[in-house]
């Protein structure tokens, strides 16, 4: 399913460790001085989009950073889009809680802090432990994520919940982190996500993925163009064929994430397939 993530500000006061803030400010200060996205901006690039286009707040920055963030999330759910949240909770007040459990959310997932110093900045104060229960309680899906080794202990008997714990990655190359840097890929990819899964920022510009802080590769500008345009773009037609010729820089090259050679990935899939098919667990993966 096509998705769009929406970073609501450029420039995110939580700053994970995990998260390469200084490449994107710098990047976007050089195409753009609108650092906060505004509800006329959002409601036009909305405008632009089909409604199968899932909506993801999510972006390069903590979405309730901006106080409009809400009011955004209200109008997409208007629109009929399906709507998916990653969320720190830094920035959210009760009001905020009281609108959003009425949506319908795919999934609400709510980033945890870790128990290790400097991985996040999120206050862990009685406003945020009173929001987290709140969700807790209510029907919205809510899942948990953490970047680290554990929760942060104030936390431990309040998330009963099962806890993703998330490894970081290099955000294909842009951060440094404890895994080896990766390799630039040769030969043949292509992306699990289909290309598909980009990113609004709040000057209307639309970027490959959440995993180009660097602006890379921008598709176009949904304020100034149409959603199928992005991917006639003379940028995207570059990352396609990038796909097959490994001389052309792209991205992709250095994704630790969702880049995958089709050929290996293949032959992976059938061998499980078989695998499954003998020991009988087939229906298990629904492959």
């Amino acid at each position: 399913m096509p998705a769009i993530e929406i970073t609501t500000k450029i420039g995110c006061d939580v700053n994970c460790a995990y998260c390469p803030q200084a490449t994107i400010i710098n990047a976007y200060s050089n195409r753009s001085k609108e650092f906060e996205m505004t509800f006329d901006v959002f409601e036009k690039c909305l405008s632009k989009l089909p409604s199968e286009v899932d909506i993801h707040f999510s972006g390069m920055c903590e979405p309730w950073l901006n106080s409009e963030t809400t009011k955004m999330v209200l109008y997409a759910h208007q629109r009929g889009h399906v709507q998916i949240v990653y969320t720190t909770l830094m920035g959210m007040n009760f009001s905020d809680f009281e609108l959003l459990k009425t949506v319908p959310f795919k999934v609400f997932e709510i980033h945890l802090p870790s128990l290790e110093a400097g991985r996040q900045n999120i206050m862990i104060n009685d406003h945020y432990l009173t929001l987290l229960n709140s969700f807790l309680k209510s029907h919205v899906p809510t899942a948990f994520r953490l970047h680290g080794k554990s929760v942060h202990p104030r936390l431990s008997s309040l998330v009963k919940s099962k806890i993703m714990k998330v490894k970081t990655h290099t955000r294909a190359g842009n951060i440094t982190t404890t895994r080896s840097s990766i390799k630039r890929r040769k030969g043949l990819l292509d992306c699990l996500r289909g290309f598909r899964q980009n990113v609004l920022l709040p000057n209307g510009d639309v970027v490959l993925c959440c995993m180009d802080y660097g602006l890379k590769h921008v598709l176009g500008n949904l304020i100034t163009s149409n959603y199928e345009d992005l991917f006639l773009s003379e940028e995207f037609l570059k990352i396609k064929s990038g796909q097959k010729d490994d001389s052309i820089d792209i991205l992709c090259r250095y994704c630790d994430g969702f880049a995958y050679n089709p050929n290996s990935f293949t032959k992976a899939y059938f061998y499980i397939r078989e695998v499954l098919k003998r020991f009988g667990k087939l229906k298990i993966w629904n492959l």
